[in-house]
């Protein structure tokens, strides 16, 4: 609050200084916490695209191989 008409000015300011001191002090806290979380979630994206990659690759010659087998075995299946 600030001070009443003939109040202590010293005192306000003093108050004042400290309260904007703590929101800077809170705001770089938040600040770092933010880029934490950032830098955090970036790695776990990073992670999980490698293992779609894995993923996709191994379901991609899983159905090279499945195609291969049905080309080479279906002829002898039909008997030509």
């Amino acid at each position: 609050m600030p001070p009443e008409i003939g109040g202590d000015w010293g005192e306000y300011r003093r108050l004042v200084l400290a309260e904007l001191q703590r929101i800077a002090t809170d705001m770089e806290n938040l600040a770092q916490k933010i880029e934490k979380f950032r830098t955090d979630e970036i790695a776990q994206i990073k992670t999980d695209i490698a293992l779609l990659k894995l993923q996709a690759g191994l379901w991609g010659a899983a159905a090279g191989v499945a195609g291969t087998l049905l080309v080479s075995i279906f002829p002898k299946l039909i008997g030509k």
